[in-house]
Formats: C-alpha cells, sequence, structure tokens
C-alpha cells in the first residue's frame, strides 16, 4: 500500500476518508508528506478543507513529534501489572511498586519504572 494510513491517521481528526482525500488529490503519502503541504498550504485549497483544518493538523504533528516513544497508560498497565507478578515471585524481593509515571498515574508513559524491595 502506497500510504501509511497507521501513521497518517494517528493525526486527531484525520480519518480514513481524509486520508484517502489527501493521497488523491495531493499524493499524500506519509506524516512529513502532510507537514510539507500544511505548510506550503496545500491541504486548505482542496474542497471541504480549510485554514483551520491545516493549523489543526500541523497541531497534531507536533504533538505526535512531542510524544514519540510514550505510551499510553491503557497500554502499558495491563503489560506492568504482569511485570510486577513476575518480580513479585522472585524469591530474594519482598515487595514491588510502580514508580516514575506509572506511579503518576500520567496518561502519556515514557519510561515504565518499578522499585523492588529485599
Amino acid at each position: 500500500m502506497p500510504v501509511d494510513i497507521a501513521e497518517l491517521t494517528k493525526v486527531e481528526g484525520l480519518g480514513h476518508k481524509t486520508v484517502k482525500t489527501l493521497y488523491q488529490k495531493l499524493k499524500i503519502k506519509n506524516l512529513d508528506d502532510l507537514e510539507k503541504a500544511a505548510k506550503a498550504g496545500r491541504i486548505s485549497k482542496l474542497p471541504r478543507f480549510s485554514q483551520k483544518t491545516e493549523e489543526n493538523i500541523l497541531q497534531g504533528i507536533k504533538f505526535i513529534k512531542a510524544n514519540q516513544g510514550s505510551f499510553l497508560l491503557g497500554a502499558v498497565l495491563p503489560i506492568a501489572r504482569q511485570i510486577q507478578k513476575q518480580i513479585k515471585k522472585m524469591p530474594h524481593v519482598k515487595r514491588i511498586q510502580a514508580a516514575g509515571f506509572l506511579k503518576n498515574g500520567l496518561e502519556l508513559l515514557g519510561a515504565l519504572s518499578m522499585l523492588g524491595v529485599k
């Protein structure tokens, strides 16, 4: 498939139909193409698109770039609980608890940290 749909639909407000239109009209295949088109003002020239749409796209791209390497708490929490269960089974560990991003309950996690006590 010539278009990276998974990458483009990460931008808030872009769905499959919008991605299809952007590909058909502007040959946008990935996030870099999208950013270049938005900065050049080419998206707002399309029917049903506006300057506000372009601004929202650029904000969405900025958010994605700022949060690369981050994970949603909901996706990480089940994995973290499994890791905690496995570590608790180790004979030299008395207690384990979440730390850092996980302990603070932040929606986006940059790292998974846990503390174990002998």
